[in-house]
């Protein structure tokens, strides 16, 4: 990480965007110098400051903001949880949700509603095939004794082209990645174009 000092604006960094940094500086016709500062030795970050040598002021306006709009592009998203919702589709069925904790599906569920990235490459490739697959529901929810998991908060909606039948299908899964694994494993084609719709 490289702590950048422009005249009195510091920013933290890591490397990749620091070259955008000096990137934007050149186009923007800035001429800067750079040196390396380590007389923070106990300082886990390197300090790199930013001499301005040559600029003017509607320049060095645009320059920040190109380099505020690059530095929050780079900020990892938090996840947020989301509320998903388990309801009684099958009235016959005598089971009670609390019933149904132990269940893989009722594991997933949980941890989908508190944060899906966390969930195993391969349990979304289950939870992608059970969505899918299912004989009930193609709207992002997923069968259980009675019950219906509703993993549609958490889940997108793709159209996929096949070179094989030239067909449309709609695939829903929790991220693009899963649904190319899904499609590779299911319509047995590596040649084809997915578009997320939703």
């Amino acid at each position: 990480m490289n702590q950048i000092k422009i005249n009195n604006f510091d920013f933290i960094v890591n490397n990749s965007v620091f070259e955008k940094v000096c990137e934007i500086l050149e186009n923007t016709g800035i001429i800067y110098s750079a040196w390396e500062n380590h007389e923070l030795s106990n300082d886990p970050t390197d300090e790199t400051i930013i001499y301005l040598e040559e600029y003017d002021v509607l320049k060095l306006s645009v320059a920040l903001n190109k380099i505020v709009q690059v530095i929050q592009s780079n900020i990892e998203p938090k996840q947020q949880s989301v509320k998903l919702y388990a309801y009684k589709f099958n009235e016959k069925s005598d089971r009670l949700l609390s019933e149904l904790t132990q269940s893989r599906v009722y594991k997933l569920w949980e941890q989908a509603e508190k944060d899906v990235s966390k969930i195993s490459e391969q349990d979304i490739d289950w939870l992608t095939e059970q969505i899918n697959q299912n004989a009930y529901f193609k709207n992002g929810s997923v069968p259980f004794q009675g019950w219906a998991f509703d993993f549609a908060p958490v889940c997108k909606t793709f159209w996929v082209k096949t070179d094989i039948d030239s067909q449309i299908h709609e695939v829903v899964a929790p991220s693009e990645e899963a649904c190319r694994r899904y499609v590779n494993n299911h319509l047995l084609d590596e040649d084809h174009f997915i578009i997320e719709i939703r």
